[in-house]
């Protein structure tokens, strides 16, 4: 029987990471394996290492960069930080025979398959294209795992089937598991279930899926605002509005305002043009600029923006600022060449740094690990950035100087400030845990986010997804912060309402050319629980990753 592979995407949330070397360890690939018999074996299976040529199911990953490579790159133990993860499902004892399973067709628009000595009965849609060998692969693991079972006869849909495998193996609480799946019938009702008491696991669509993909792998971005149609088709009585702006985005930073009407992009008038047609105007690559004309209180003004996760921008010509929107596998190489270019700008010469992660919900922890990396000066391979452990994995500790040698500059406490709010998370706050361990940055904000735990993001055989919490993360310190953040130097609750009028920045810049930040954080200040502003997320990461252009998000 031949190899079935899945994608997992390991997240924090969702947590990868890219080694700086491609060596390959093909043994160390983490891997299913069907057991003989009996619930024990299955748990001991499915973390041994068996070898066997890898195939990938026709046509399931057309659409995914560099899959051949990103196999061989990510294989070291498959751990908390691949960053694309193969999981490969085997038949027993690693063999290639057939098991002797029936598929028989019940003319409802499903088929129906079992296997010799079992009970279980997997329900397959006709609409749905799988190989065979895959069919009696994922029975077999379903039939073993201890969770995956009806007690009325009741057969089980294929893509649950496959869901509850997963759960099964990486869920970080087991106490949450149903008795059972008599009255489940589908994977999102099955991730409903788990929400009752876990609000960090979710289920994707398979449009939505593939949006998070294009987002962890860093090839698709924003300007930062959600607009609201009127209709389909856009009238000059009834133009696009936008209806939201996230925090720090470029979009906030260049200016717009709930309420502006959309009239032009880039010089070209959309009215009379469907949604379809005007979605398709707007930049989606990093850094990818437009002008986009809004009518506000009847004036029309023209603002110069970008889709940009990335911002780097020189403040009174010594400043870096550095802001970060979220997370992925790009997002450490993409701040250091912004870096580089402020330096070349103010003349080879940035003697202070500001990193703002505030509302920067995490995301490929690759990303944050590199950054880290680039901002400490310390590359002997012996201090720890971060440690995980879960059920399923391997417990690993990854070292400063594991990513890179290269350093962007010699900071430190007096002259680096990392902004930090509660809507930093998870990835976010391994950059905070980090540098406030190593002393080289100074806290300003509010307590960060509190997620500690990170999910791992499965593609489904039908395309769909689930995030499964399924690794706990530990700092340097050795102290978790999940449930409770990471606290900064100096507390600073203020409401900051614009880019040209924030506090916090303002705070930064204060503390960087004196020491302090009393005239910032006086009285006068406009404190951040007086208005509307910024509420902490119930898990900030799952609505980042739901804002896309299907729902209205550029």
């Amino acid at each position: 029987m031949a190899e079935f592979l899945l994608k997992m995407v390991n997240s924090f949330t969702i947590f990868s990471s890219e080694k700086k070397s491609d060596e390959t360890d093909n043994g160390q690939i983490s891997r299913l394996c069907r057991p003989q018999k009996a619930v024990k074996a299955y748990h001991s299976a499915i973390r041994s290492n068996c070898k066997s040529k890898m195939k990938v199911l026709p046509g399931k990953f057309k659409n995914w960069k560099d899959k051949g490579e990103t196999i061989m790159r990510f294989g070291k133990s498959c751990g908390f930080f691949c960053a694309v993860f193969w999981v490969v499902v085997l038949s027993a004892g690693c063999s290639s025979s057939s098991d002797g399973g029936s598929t028989n067709n019940d003319s409802s628009g499903y088929q129906t398959y079992t296997a010799p000595g079992s009970d279980l009965v997997l329900r397959i849609p006709d609409t749905l294209e799988v190989l065979q060998e895959d069919i009696e692969d994922i029975h077999h693991l379903a039939d073993m795992a201890p969770h995956c079972y009806t007690t009325n006869g009741g057969s089980i849909d294929i893509v649950l089937a496959q869901a509850c495998i997963y759960y099964d193996q990486y869920y970080l609480y087991p106490q949450y598991f149903p008795s059972g799946l008599n009255n489940i019938t589908n994977v999102k009702a099955y991730v409903e279930y788990f929400q009752i008491n876990d609000r960090f696991t979710y289920y994707f669509s398979p449009e939505d899926f593939m949006d998070i993909m294009l987002w962890y792998h860093g090839d698709t971005t924003s300007i930062g605002f959600s607009i609201e149609y009127n209709g389909q088709t856009v009238t000059a009585q009834n133009p696009p509005i936008i209806n939201g702006i996230d925090p720090f985005t470029r979009a906030w930073i260049d200016g717009f305002q709930i309420g502006d009407k959309l009239m032009e992009i880039d010089g070209k008038s959309i009215v009379g043009m469907n949604r379809d047609a005007v979605d398709l105007l707007f930049p989606t690559n990093e850094g990818e600029t437009v002008e986009i004309t809004v009518d506000r209180n009847g004036v029309e003004i023209a603002i110069d923006t970008a889709a940009e996760d990335n911002i780097c921008l020189l403040i009174d010509q010594d400043i870096a600022y550095l802001n970060a929107r979220t997370f992925t596998q790009k997002t450490g190489e993409e701040i250091r060449l912004g870096y580089d270019e402020l330096k070349q700008k103010a003349g080879g010469q940035i003697d202070k740094l500001i990193l703002d992660l505030r509302h920067n919900v995490g995301g490929a922890i690759s990303g944050s690990l590199v950054l880290v990396d680039y901002l400490i000066n310390n590359d002997n391979g012996t201090s720890p950035m971060f440690s995980i452990s879960g059920p399923g994995f391997d417990d690993e500790t990854y070292y400063l100087g594991e990513y890179t040698e290269f350093n962007i500059g010699d900071f430190e406490k007096t002259n680096f400030v990392l902004l930090i709010d509660e809507n930093s998370a998870s990835a976010s706050e391994i950059v905070a845990a980090v540098l406030k361990h190593y002393g080289t940055a100074t806290l300003i904000g509010e307590t960060t986010f509190g997620k500690g735990i990170g999910e791992s993001i499965v593609e489904l055989i039908d395309g769909s997804g689930v995030a499964i919490p399924s690794l706990n993360g530990l700092p340097p310190s050795g102290e978790s912060y999940h449930n409770i953040g990471i606290l900064p130097d100096y507390p600073l609750n203020a409401y900051p309402s614009s880019f040209d009028d924030d506090p916090v920045l303002a705070a930064a810049i204060e503390y960087l050319n004196t020491g302090d930040i009393t005239i910032a954080a006086s009285d006068q200040t406009a404190r951040k629980s007086d208005k509307s502003f910024a509420a902490k997320s119930i898990d900030p990461l799952k609505e980042k990753l739901h804002k896309t252009h299907r729902n209205g998000h550029y």
